[in-house]
This record gives C-alpha cells, structure tokens and sequence, in this order.
C-alpha cells in the first residue's frame, strides 16, 4: 500500500445496482459492476460468499505529531467520556490516579494552547471516580480540530488529527484508548473491545492496521453502560492469533493490570487459523497429484482438511517440503531410511512424480504465503438498487519526476501515461531519450503493453530527415531517440512543439556540462520526465542536473545549490541541509522499491550474499610486489599524480585479486592460479547443472574476453559475451538469445556497457566477479535480473577476496551505505583523499588472504 494525493474527485449520478459485499472481519464496501477486487487468483468482480478476499496487512501513512497531552486526553475523552453541549466533559474510571493524571494533562494543554479551562476536579460519583471540567474554550478548541463535540456513543469518531497522525501519535493513542475500553479475555485468547459506533470502530482498525494488526468486528446487541439496562447493537472487535503478539509489541496497554494479563497470555501457542493463508486447498492438491504420504510435506494433518489455514510460517514449511520433494532430497532421505511395508508404493509415488504441477502447486502456496495481505472470507454479496451519487477520484501523478526502483517498471509506466492522455483527445508527440542499448526494448515493450500507439524510432544513418522527419513526427505518438541522435540532430529535434521529453536512464544527463546533458536541456516541452534507478551514483550535483532538466531552476544555480546543499551533505553530513533538500524535490519525485511488498506482492525475493575468497600464493606474492612498488610512487607523488598512483593502485591489486594474467596481461593459462577463478568455476558449474541461467558482471572488458572461452571450454555450454565494442544489433542478439533459448547458460557482461537498461529475466543468479566500489550502480545491475517480469527468486553474489583491500573497501561502503541511501552515492575518488598511512592499511594483505 501506498499513500497518494487525490487531485480530482469526480460525481456522477447514476441509477444503477450496486453491491454490498461484507467480509467475515466485519468490513463492508459497497461498490459498482465495475469494481474489481483482489481476490485469490488476481483482480476480479466476479465475486461470491466464500471467496477470500485480500485486505492489505498494513496502512502507511507519515502524518506529523499531535500534542502528547492532548493525544492522551482524547483517547480517554472519546472512550469513557461524556459530553454536553455547554462544553462540560465528564470522564469516569475506577482509579482516581489515572484521573488525576488526566487533570494534570488537562492543565499543560491549557497553558500550551492557551485555553481557559477553569479547574477541572476529581471526586467519586457514587462506585465509579469521576474528572469534570467545563471550558467552551477548549470544545471549540476541537471543534476546529475536527472533533464533534456533544456525540452520544453511537455518534462517536476520532477526529483527523489522531488519524492522520504520525505512527507515535497513534500508538499513544491506541494505548490509552484499550486502556479504557480494552479487555483481555484469557479464556478466550484475545482482547476485546466494544463500541456503540459503526464508524468509531472502523477508526480503530484502521489505525490499528498501521501496525499490521487485524481487529475483527461483528455486530452483538448488548446491554447500555450509561445504565438504564437498554439493549442496543454494539460493535464487538476482537485481536486474537498471531495480532496478540503484535498488540502486545507495537501497543499494549498503559493498564498495568490488563498488561500483565496480555502478556501471561502471549506466552500460549496462538491459533494461527485467525489470520492463516488459504493454503488447504493447495496441500490437498499436492497430495491428491503425488500420491505421496501427508507427512512428506512437513505439516500437519488438518491444514490438507480445511480445518485449519496455515500461518504464513507454517506454509513456507511446506513451500520447503515440496522443494525437497522436486529436487529429490527429500526421497533420498526416505530411501535411507528402513524398509516398511509402504516403501514400493512411496517409490512408485517419486518416480511417477509430476514435477510441472507440483511446482506450479509449491510456486502457488509461495505467492499466497509471501504476500502483505490478510486473507478475507467474503459472508455475503447483496445488490440494492440505488440512484444518487457515485464518485471517482484522481490520484497525483506528477509529469516530471524521478523513479527510483520503480515498481512498473520504467517504460510500462511511461507507455501507460501516453496511452492514457490519447483517450482525452489529441496531443502533441512524446520524444523519448535513452541509451541505444535500450532503444529495441522501448520500441518491442510499446508494441506490447500500448499496441495502438504509433512509434517512429530516430536513429541509426537512415534515419529521416528534413520533410521526411516532419511527417513522421506528425504522425508518430511516441518518438525514440539517443542520446547521441539527440546531440546530433538537436536543431531538427528543437524545430518540434513536443508535448513531453522523457530521459530513460537519465543518470546519462548527470555530468550538467556534457553536451547531451545541454542537449536535452534545451529541447522545448509541456512537460518533462526523468526514469532512473540511480538519480545519485557519485556526487549530488548530478541530482541537480537531473532535476535542472525536469524542473528549470527549482533548485537555484548550480553554485547555489553546491552552497546550500552538497557541501553541507557531502561535508558535513548536516542533517537539516539533506531533510531540506528532500522537502524541495520530494513533490516531483515518485519513488517505488521493488522490495516494498506493502505495494508489490507478485515479485520474488532477492537474496544477496558475500562468496568469500582466498588468493593462491602467487596472486599474494604479486599482490605484495604490486603494493610495495605502488606505495613507493604514493610517497613520492603529490597532488593529482597522487591521486592517479592512488587509483591504479587499487586497479592493479584488485586485478591481481582476479587472476595474475588479468595484470600481466601475458596470455599465460588461467587454470589453477586464481581462487577467485576456481570459485566461479565451481558456481558456474552448479547453476547450469540445476538448469538455471545466471549474468555475470565485471568492471573490467579484458578480463571478461579471458573468462568467456575459458569457461565456455570449462562448463561444455553457452557462455555470452556482452561489451560495449559490440554494434548494436549483435547486442540485441545475445539478449534475445538468453532471453528465448532454454539451454542453460552463463552470460557475461561490462558492468558499464550492460548495467542499466537491459531486461533479463531469464537469469535467476547474478554474479558479481569484481566489485564496482558503487552500491548504486551494482544495484542497477543487478536489476537486468531482479525486475517486473520476473518469476523466480534472484540470488545476488559479489565476489570479495578476504584479507585484502576488496574486504576493507567493503567494509566501508557498508558504513558509508546510510548516506548513500539517502541522499548521496559512493565512489572510488574519495579513496584517493586517504593519508598514505591509511592507505597502507587500506591495501595491506592480510594472514587469512592466502588459501
């Protein structure tokens, strides 16, 4: 989930059925035809009692603070509190000392917002204790703030600023409020609150969603608490199951008493049948299909009945068991096991296997597992006839913005907004920039998610020119370019009255005084969009370029902006430079991270991991050799010689970190002489064993033309070779051959000529040979693999050669992360600015290097 502006909102009358469809946790929505929900098997309105619905796990939402004080007064007001119209408030509580405190609160309110409040007192009222105060200063107060004075408790609501509060605000909140209403029922294994208002109750789920956890409502007729004995309905809502743990650590009661009961009854096995994954339905399939005993998938009994859903936990467990079923593990373990009277049958039921389905089955379970949501059971589906008003809104989308890490992906966003604009009429063409190794992608995506747009690719010696280029401008909808194209053709290109420029990759445009930077810069538009995972990879002033072009002058001159912001940030670290900074671009940056599963719930998981290596003694002996020469030309250089005797420094050891020969350049045999080397070898070998496609990245275009017909001769299979000497069409070619071919395989790959733009989503690993001191720029690599489109899980593995400066350098990085994360990227410069005493530290070879 995702919070968004809504910019429009639209009425339009109808006189249609609707449908009323409430969900076994007390939600109702009442919606159109047309309405689509998430259910099971993806967005439908096909929608029936019994089906499962999906309602997202947890709300985000950064809300600012409200007054502490205030805050507290307000749970307590609005749970045991009575009102009337002359601004008198009444709260009762059996413990006078919780009263007291109130009144002290009641006081620091009145003095930090400066509101008569008179005197409020505590006295007993006949069993009960009771605070009164009376101050219309303090009901109109509220009533600014959006609170209904005067309601009954059937009219109660919390008002706006509670619940567009920050996460701390609400949590002090919630507390308070259960621990006024709020009973721990041990009995029944679950807390339980009640209220006579709908729209109250539906408040505190919400709120409570904030924390992922799930208050369930239902409907009770219940005796009044104002005494006079009367039924009426009352909304019960009930936290049980897995919820309980995460009350008790997110919320929790402010009770003492009610405190310690929570946490005698955490300390129980919960039922995970409350907030289980649809997953018995799934279990009985596998079992039905192999014929296998229930016992092999690693769970209990009742989850392949119905009777009982499985945690999230527990469904992994058999996520696992079915991997080892389809991998065979799990029947070697059977086999080693002593002979019964069912072992033939348990046999016959592996070897007749049908692994297609099972995975299908196991990938199933997987998804459902994974996702951030709460599984829904719908109760009912009613359709009433209504005539009035129904509304539609507008969400914020800003034409100029930065994506980082979008989540649909790049170019199906940008297809989307054209296509979506051309249904409100006609519109002036879009010029789309980007690097030429993306060009066919755009123009193959566009003839896939956008059919009817109509696309003219500018570039390459036989592209249009003079008329010829004004026609087909007239009638494309979407023209692609390069950058290069664009530098070239710029006064043709500025001739045009383009409704929209688009930088892809628009790290392209960072350094602000490179002629294509300047190029795109000054092509006229109604509006403008940057695409990119890394708006920073080095230095901040590449972010101002990039927002120079979407929003001219937004943030000042370049000198300016180096004043206020990327000295302080850079410098500094200054906190208040960096959150001002994102205060002024945050507004024209809409930001997506595929690992958010808050938004995303269908791409799998990435995991990344360190291969430690170790050198053999001849890489330590040159290792040695190379730093001690080197060190002896840092000591004697100064100046910018110094900082290039730094920086090959590192080149030449971290080459030597490869393979001798990737530094000696000698053509010598690459076998036997690199621990490195003999590690991919081993890697490599057991990824195409198990029929899996992996990307192998590295910095260096000489080493990988060593490693692609060592290890093609090495692994007996395909091993590509991408780099940017390669022309444009066989570029296309390697990738549409890993994409397509089955056969598995090992694709190589520059770090520089593939590491943003491409789509390869046939590999399930990736390979980082050698380290590109870039989080940023690994990350974009990384992403060829682990983007939309992808169905399997990613694993990611950067090579390190320990106890050398591959290790200490990653080191760093990891502590410089933070800063990069937020505001500023990581390079290799800033190494050379190391004393040289540093630097002897940095590179020297450590004990545990050598294997």
């Amino acid at each position: 989930m995702a919070t968004a502006a809504i910019t429009r909102l639209y009425r339009q009358h109808v006189r249609e059925r609707l449908r009323r469809v409430r969900l076994d946790d007390g939600s109702e929505l009442t919606i159109t035809a047309r309405h689509r929900l998430l259910g099971l098997g993806g967005w439908t309105n096909d929608i029936a009692p019994g089906d499962r619905i999906c309602v997202p796990r947890r709300l985000h939402w950064t809300g600012g603070p409200a007054d502490p004080d205030l805050t507290v007064l307000l749970a307590w007001q609005i749970s045991e509190g009575h009102e009337s119209r002359t601004g008198d408030l009444r709260i009762y509580q059996k413990d006078p000392a919780v009263l007291e405190s109130l009144a002290d609160r009641v006081h620091a309110i009145g003095e930090r917002f400066g509101l008569a409040v008179n005197t409020p007192t505590v006295r007993r009222d006949r069993n009960v204790h009771m605070l009164r105060m009376c101050s219309a200063d303090y009901a109109r107060f509220l009533a600014r703030h959006g609170y209904r004075w005067g309601q009954r408790s059937a009219g109660k609501r919390i008002p706006d600023l509670i619940m567009s509060a920050d996460d701390r605000t609400v949590r002090t909140f919630l507390r308070e409020y259960f621990s006024a209403e709020g009973s721990v029922l041990s009995g029944m294994r679950m807390v339980e609150i009640a209220s006579a208002s709908p729209w109250l109750m539906s408040q505190l789920a919400t709120l409570l969603r904030r924390f992922g956890i799930w208050l369930r409502t239902t409907e009770k007729m219940k005796h009044a608490t104002n005494g006079t004995g009367i039924k009426r309905p009352y909304r019960i809502g009930v936290i049980g199951g897995p919820a309980l743990r995460a009350f008790r650590d997110l919320i929790g009661f402010a009770d003492p008493g009610k405190q310690a009961k929570l946490d005698a009854l955490c300390a129980k096995p919960a039922n995970s049948n409350v907030e289980g994954v649809p997953g018995s339905d799934l279990l009985s399939a596998a079992y039905t299909l192999t014929g296998l005993p229930q016992r092999h998938f690693g769970v209990g009994t009742v989850y392949f009945s119905g009777s009982q859903e499985p945690s999230p936990a527990t469904a992994n467990v058999a996520v696992a068991a079915m991997d080892g079923i389809l991998s065979g593990e799990s029947e070697r373990d059977y086999l080693a096991r002593p002979r019964t009277k069912w072992t033939e049958a348990v046999c016959a039921a592996y070897t007749g296997l049908d692994r297609p389905a099972l995975s299908a089955i196991r990938d199933e379970l997987s998804r459902r597992a994974s996702q951030e949501v709460f599984y829904a059971r719908v109760v009912s589906v009613e359709e009433i006839d209504y005539e009035g008003h129904v509304y539609d809104f507008e969400v914020a989308g800003e034409h100029n913005f930065v994506a980082g890490g979008m989540l649909c992906h790049n170019t199906a966003q940008t297809l989307s907004l054209l296509l979506n604009e051309r249904t409100e009429g006609a519109v002036a063409p879009t010029l789309l920039v980007c690097p030429m190794s993306v060009v066919t992608n755009w123009h193959k995506e566009a003839g896939r998610f956008a059919p009817s747009l109509r696309v003219y690719v500018h570039h390459g010696g036989s592209r249009k020119r003079a008329e010829e280029l004004e026609e087909a401008v007239a009638e494309a909808d979407l023209v692609i370019t390069t950058y290069g194209t664009a530098w070239r053709d710029l006064e043709a290109l500025r001739a045009f009255a383009w409704g929209r420029v688009v930088c892809d990759e628009a790290q392209a445009i960072k350094n602000s005084a490179a002629r294509q930077a300047q190029a795109v810069r000054s092509l006229p538009a109604r509006t403008r969009l940057a695409l990119t995972g890394t708006p920073v990879e080095n230095h901040l002033a590449e972010l101002w370029s990039i927002m120079e072009f979407c929003n001219p002058g937004l943030l000042g001159p370049a000198r300016r902006f180096k004043q206020r912001y990327q000295e302080p940030i850079e410098a500094r670290n200054d906190e208040d430079a960096a959150r001002a900074l994102k205060r002024a671009t945050s507004p024209f940056v809409l930001r997506r991270l595929k690992t958010d599963r808050t938004i995303i719930t269908d791409l799998p998981d990435k995991q990344e991991m360190k291969v430690w290596c170790t050198l053999t003694p001849e890489q330590a002996s040159l290792y040695q050799a190379v730093l001690g020469d080197m060190m002896a030309k840092i000591d004697q250089s100064e100046g910018i010689e110094r900082r290039g005797n730094v920086l090959a420094t590192m080149t030449r050891l971290k080459q030597v970190c490869n393979h001798p020969a990737h530094l000696l350049k000698d053509g010598s045999r690459l076998a036997g002489r690199s621990g490195k080397l003999a590690r991919l070898e081993e890697l490599a070998a057991e990824i195409v064993e198990e029929g899996d496609k992996a990307l192998v990245f590295t910095q260096y275009a000489e080493w990988g033309s060593l490693l692609q017909p060592y290890l093609a001769a090495h692994l007996d299979r395909p091993v590509l070779w991408l780099h940017g000497g390669l022309p444009k069409k066989k570029r296309d070619e390697l990738v549409e051959r890993f994409q397509t071919d089955e056969e598995p395989m090992l694709f190589l790959l520059s770090l520089k000529a593939a590491g943003t733009g491409l789509n390869l989503t046939a590999a399930s690993h990736v390979i980082h040979v050698d380290r590109w001191w870039n989080p940023a720029v690994e990350d974009q690599a990384t992403d060829r693999a682990f983007r939309i489109g992808q169905t399997k899980n990613v694993q990611v593995r950067k090579f390190v050669c320990a106890g050398t400066l591959e290790e200490r350098i990653d080191e760093m990085i990891e502590r410089k992360k933070a800063l990069a994360e937020r505001v500023v990227g990581t390079g290799e410069e800033w190494i050379s600015e190391l004393s040289t005493e540093q630097l002897r530290e940095l590179f020297a070879l450590g004990p545990e290097a050598v294997s």
